[in-house]
């Protein structure tokens, strides 16, 4: 697919501002800065299901997102990024969605001869550098990480604010975490199935099924330095639980959070090998943000990596 094929007779401006009053109708708390993300997301499955008209009209919607100044690469050069990664992984994709009803991905491939992929995208077009993964929320909030560190490590248990302890309580935790531990719960964290509730939405009943899921899983890193497109059965801290290697974990304390928690796998969780930290207990907002750091999706043989 070319530049040619996807430019629309309108002038890209022209196409762009079709499309401001439309995002004020987005969900609540989803954020302005979010209309931009939102139009990669669709223009990510357009790629994917090879719609030369969709793609025209997310480049228009790029276009109005960078004239005020919501997007901070050009439409062209992101167009262009995606067009050639989405060839080079060589899905055979029949259908694309952005924000499948499932909730299990950004974005949902239908595969020829059945199943799905999914993508997590993280767009961040004004950032210089892929190291800036980190400064994104990976996932918020509560997980099932910390619900069972909650009920199996007191001095982290201990260090809570009541809220935030009320959040992560479980009535039966043996019955709840029966054939999940730490380690397997990080996994399904990393996933973005961070709950019971949405594993059991994709099916996941156990660590192996996991496994599996996470082979169909890609994660898709805009910046302005390029897009990366990982399997997240690869990523270095995923590839290394599925491995065996067990996770190490650093509990640390701060005066903005109740507690960070590091970790890595192999370990150690040292300054340099950290993959992954839990940001938690924030005096106001939201109950934690936690990050996956840049360390994790490092450019290797199985990243498709793409520049501008």
């Amino acid at each position: 697919m070319t530049p040619s094929s996807w430019t629309g007779g309108r002038t890209a401006f022209q196409r762009g501002t079709q499309y401001g009053d439309d995002m004020a109708g987005r969900q609540p708390g989803s954020g302005l800065a979010n209309a931009s993300a939102a139009a990669i997301e669709d223009l990510l499955a357009a790629v994917l299901r090879h719609d030369a008209a969709d793609i025209d009209i997310q480049h228009g919607r790029l276009t109005y997102e960078y004239s005020i100044d919501r997007c901070g690469m050009y439409p062209d050069v992101i167009v262009g990024l995606l067009v050639e990664a989405v060839e080079r992984l060589g899905l055979d994709v029949t259908d694309a969605v952005a924000q499948p009803l499932d909730g299990l991905g950004d974005v949902r491939a239908s595969l020829r001869g059945g199943g799905f992929a999914w993508f997590e995208v993280k767009a961040q077009t004004k950032k210089d550098r892929f190291a800036d993964l980190t400064q994104a929320d990976w996932v918020r909030d509560e997980t099932d990480l910390l619900r069972w560190l909650f009920h199996h490590d007191r001095r982290f248990a201990e260090r809570l604010p009541k809220w935030v302890a009320n959040l992560l309580a479980v009535p039966d935790p043996g019955r709840y975490f029966r054939g999940w531990d730490r380690d397997s719960l990080w996994l399904a964290d990393m996933a973005l199935v961070s709950s019971r509730a949405a594993r059991r939405r994709a099916g996941i009943e156990s660590t192996e099924a996991l496994g599996e899921f996470l082979k169909r899983k890609f994660v898709v890193h805009l910046t302005r330095e390029g897009v990366r497109i990982v399997r997240m059965s690869l990523l270095s801290p995923v590839a290394g639980i599925l491995a065996g290697k067990p996770a190490a974990m650093q509990l640390n304390y701060a005066n903005q959070t109740a507690a960070s928690i590091a970790l890595a796998s192999p370990g150690p969780a040292d300054r340099g090998r950290v993959q992954f930290t839990y940001h938690l207990g924030y005096p106001s907002g939201v109950v934690g943000r936690h990050k996956m750091h840049a360390v994790s999706l490092a450019n290797g043989p199985n990243t498709i990596e793409v520049r501008p």
